[in-house]
């Protein structure tokens, strides 16, 4: 049988796209078997309200309320920005009385 030299799967065996493989739905099955214990919710509320579990308290701030906008502050590139615009306007436009290059 020759091998399959181009990259491309062919084929039907394997798992369907997008379908976990076993080990994450084991882990995944696990971890919601211990989120769900109401023995690790009580932990956890204790945890919380003793201010011991700050990861958590942010996930769940973002879980309820949303996570913010990360915005990045860059007057730099914004003035490099313009300069690069104005440098190609007057290349492709030198005006009256200027050469391109």
């Amino acid at each position: 049988m020759p091998r399959n030299t181009s990259g491309l799967k062919r084929g039907g065996s394997g798992r369907p796209k997008g379908a976990l493989n076993k080990a994450t739905q084991a882990i995944k099955e696990l971890s919601r078997t211990r989120l769900e214990d109401p023995r690790y919710v009580a932990s956890l509320d204790k945890r919380l309200v003793a201010g011991k579990a700050p990861h958590m308290e942010t996930l769940l701030h973002h879980y309820a309320y949303g996570k913010p906008a990360e915005t990045v502050d860059m007057p730099q590139m914004a003035q490099l920005a313009e300069a690069l615009s104005k440098k190609v306007v007057d290349e492709i436009h030198p005006g009256p009385g200027k050469a391109s290059l």
